[in-house]
């Protein structure tokens, strides 16, 4: 048979976890290959230009989707378990468990709106009225809308060190600081409100300070968090500030900033994670398409 695709793939991942038992992903992939009886062929089958196999990428979207519309909850790196609706839905018995059905849970339904058009970027069931140019823009939109989710949830998994480290690793890929020696995260006990520095210059006339402050996405950043962070660049006689976080910037905050003279950049949790994606911060391009045109000028008369 051919090789399922990903949303037929996601009842049986359920399935297979309905003993409330941890999993590795390997284990889901090989058990399920082994159900669906494919061949040694097909189970290592790759994409084209890829060196990432077919049935391993759609049992990697299976799970995403339980997870995103919590179903299946991830543990660990590579780790899943079945979750108290996972089980409630296996006990509905649905025929099939797929986006339509996933739709009709507000965290899934939420994930599936892009941040700034806030409409659903679902494919539509008659993807015949789409161009092959719009289909393939929408796959983009969900695949780094899915990238952005998981890599808020990594970084809400690290330590504020680690958070740190990154927002410097972060800036300097933007080209700030992009010597190791002009950019540093200086954070810890005592540290007076600032948990990084860059010198824009080899003399430190320039500085930038960082605040980074990693809080869970439904606690905001007050005014309170961003008067401290001005009040300690005044003491450091410092006109420019970069304050990120993992959350959001309360309208009071984002007031608050029109009204001093330090000019401070914020970066919010959705922001930072686009960042990291443009810049190549904690992820590395997996495939490279090239679209090509017919070059008219070369074919005129």
């Amino acid at each position: 048979m051919p090789i399922p695709d990903y949303q037929t793939l996601m009842k049986p991942v359920l399935s297979f976890l309905q003993d409330g038992q941890e999993y590795k992903t390997i284990e889901i992939i090989e058990k399920l290959a082994d159900e669906f009886k494919l061949t040694n062929e097909e189970r290592n089958r790759k994409f084209e230009n890829s060196k990432n196999k077919v049935f391993r990428n759609r049992i990697g979207w299976a799970v995403s989707y339980l997870k995103k519309a919590v179903l299946v909850k991830g543990l660990r790196t590579g780790v899943s378990a079945i979750t108290d609706r996972g089980k409630d839905v296996l006990k509905q018995n649905p025929e099939r468990v797929d986006r339509k059905f996933l739709s009709q849970y507000k965290e899934f339904a939420d994930f599936v709106k892009t941040k700034r058009l806030k409409e659903p970027i679902l494919v539509p069931p008659d993807i015949s009225t789409l161009t092959p140019e719009e289909l393939l823009n929408k796959s983009f939109e969900e695949i780094n809308s899915s990238i952005q989710s998981e890599l808020l949830g990594r970084i809400l998994s690290k330590t504020p060190d680690f958070f740190e480290e990154l927002v410097v690793k972060l800036l300097q890929a933007m080209g700030y600081g992009d010597e190791q020696s002009l950019a540093k995260a200086i954070g810890g006990t005592g540290d007076g409100g600032i948990d990084g520095v860059i010198h824009q210059d080899r003399l430190g006339l320039d500085v930038v300070y960082i605040q980074a402050k990693r809080y869970d996405p439904a606690n905001s950043v007050g005014r309170p968090d961003l008067q401290k962070f001005i009040g300690s660049l005044s003491g450091a006689s410092a006109t420019k500030g970069v304050f990120v976080t993992t959350s959001s910037f309360s309208s009071q905050a984002i007031q608050y900033l029109n009204t001093v003279q330090q000019r401070v950049v914020i970066i919010d949790g959705d922001r930072l994670v686009e960042l990291m994606i443009k810049h190549g911060v904690g992820v590395r391009a997996e495939q490279i398409y090239t679209i090509n045109r017919i070059d008219e000028d070369f074919f005129s008369d």
